[in-house]
């Protein structure tokens, strides 16, 4: 029984043209192929004693016989068997993220647009106009006594009061005037809200950082050494790679370690870089790393079996057969989105912020507001006509 396991699955499908592939081996081969949804589990490390963790430690322990794509690792061929290689990856060096945010008093208006800007004063003058007109209206209307004429200043202040969380009820007693005052505090809480979560989102997005070095000969002239995992592909590219820089490195910049986990424990102490692919950054949790470097080492990917799986040899062949007569290139094209698709880096942060509320997005809202206006109005002729009859 062949049993795949697609640890970045959220369901039970092999997606992509990896999952093509695996249905077709197993109709053929004839072994039935259960899918386990196993998106709850990462990767897994290299522990300094031989053991894994994680998803890696369900192969080594037997619990599952295939991952259906599997980095090559010499700290792996002691639990899998690795069959005929999908595609290859690049390994990229990366070091602890250092990043600053930093501070404008511009931002209290950053996260709104200029034009919805002038729409909220507009909207906060005019608002304030009809709710003057409303209570002059109805004082005219509906005389109670000698009461203090409406100020037109402090309708002002009570209305921009309810877009400082400060504003109270109104104590009239027509319907009328009630439906304005709550479109007027509905509206100032919305936008309110969409205020603080876009300054927020400003202010976490704001940062930046520059890398203590681009190449190899950066790190030569950084403060920075490299840990190397010992016995690990990264360790046999490093030594068996000619030239100068390379050469350097490996006399006066490397610190070799004996896991995944204590090299990552030096990147996140500082002044320490690693190479890794980015199978191995989605694992960590211990610190925010960022690469620096663009690709270096390749690094074969395919899929992992169990040791003594049945139907190596036949995967293989198959595997290879599909590569040599373009089949394998033609599910690459119909499954563009894979992560092992070479990517831009795209994590070196960002000091532009174009996360603005516009004008458009607050449309419905203020529409919505405007039809409360229009209600409240149309309230208060049928108040007077009331009045009136009676």
């Amino acid at each position: 029984i062949g049993e795949a396991v697609f640890f970045q699955s959220g369901g039970r499908e092999i997606n992509g043209y990896i999952g093509d592939i695996w249905e077709t081996m197993a109709e053929v081969l004839n072994f039935s192929l259960n899918v386990n949804d196993v998106s709850n589990l990462s990767l897994g490390l290299h522990q300094a004693n031989d053991n894994l963790t994680s998803l890696l430690s369900e192969l080594q322990h037997k619990h599952l016989h295939v991952i259906p794509h599997l980095l090559m690792d010499n700290s792996r061929r002691n639990i899998a068997d690795f069959s005929q290689p999908f595609a290859m990856l690049g390994v990229q060096l990366v070091v602890k993220s250092k990043a600053v945010s930093h501070f404008s008093w511009l931002w209290p208006i950053t996260p709104f647009s200029v034009t919805l800007w002038q729409a909220l004063v507009t909207f906060l003058v005019s608002v304030t106009i009809a709710v003057h007109l409303s209570l002059w209206t109805a004082n005219k209307l509906f005389p109670q006594g000698k009461q203090p004429q409406p100020d037109f200043c402090e309708n002002f202040l009570h209305i921009y009061g309810f877009f400082c969380y400060q504003g109270s009820a109104s104590h009239s007693c027509l319907i009328s005037i009630q439906i304005m005052m709550l479109c007027s505090s509905l509206l100032a809480y919305i936008l309110i809200q969409a205020y603080g979560a876009t300054l927020v989102s400003h202010i976490a997005t704001v940062i930046s950082w520059e890398p203590p070095f681009h190449n190899l000969e950066g790190l030569l002239q950084s403060q920075y050494s490299l840990a190397v995992l010992n016995g690990s592909d990264i360790h046999s590219e490093l030594k068996k790679s000619k030239g100068n820089v390379y050469e350097a490195v490996w006399k006066n910049a490397v610190k070799m370690v004996n896991s995944d986990q204590q090299a990552f424990h030096e990147v996140c102490s500082g002044h320490v870089a690693s190479f890794v692919t980015s199978e191995v950054t989605t694992v960590n949790s211990d610190c925010k790393v960022i690469s620096v470097t663009d690709l270096h080492f390749s690094s074969w990917i395919s899929s992992g079996l169990v040791k003594g799986f049945p139907c190596k040899c036949l995967i293989d062949v198959i595997i290879l057969r599909l590569r040599e007569s373009g089949i394998l290139n033609v599910l690459q094209i119909r499954h563009p989105l894979h992560f092992w698709k070479r990517q831009e880096n795209q994590h070196h942060p960002s000091t532009r912020f174009d996360g603005s509320v516009q004008l458009l997005q607050v449309a419905p809202i203020l529409s919505l507001y405007v039809a409360g206006i229009i209600l409240a109005f149309l309230v208060l002729m049928l108040e007077r006509a009331v009045a009136t009859l009676a």
